[in-house]
């Protein structure tokens, strides 16, 4: 009779830990599934990211082409190359500073 009643809490506790386990894997199956699918929505969102890019990147290579930015130069800008007189040294430069600060403080 001792031996059938230790089997049967033995038998019990078996059941409640297994009734246990159960519950967790069926939580952890559903937990899985969800991420699954928000995996499956972030890899869209992804493709179509990159496809954005992609169709930026075009239109920024086709907005930078040489002989479309020259032809807008021409149209509304109308610069020119510049010329070798205008290029200047930045000791020139240093030159140019330190004698306008001289004169402005021989002003002051």
């Amino acid at each position: 009779m001792v031996k059938r009643h230790a089997l049967r809490k033995v038998t019990l506790f078996t059941t409640g830990v297994a009734l246990c386990i159960a519950f967790v894997v069926f939580q952890m199956k559903y937990r899985v599934s969800d991420t699954v699918k928000q995996l499956g929505v972030v890899n869209k969102e992804i493709l179509n990211m990159q496809e954005t890019v992609q169709v930026l990147k075009a239109e920024w290579h086709y907005l930078n082409k040489p002989e479309r930015l020259s032809q807008l130069n021409q149209k509304f800008l109308k610069l020119a190359p510049a010329k070798v007189t205008q290029v200047a040294s930045l000791a020139s430069f240093n030159k140019q500073s330190s004698a306008k600060v001289t004169m402005y403080a021989s002003l002051n």
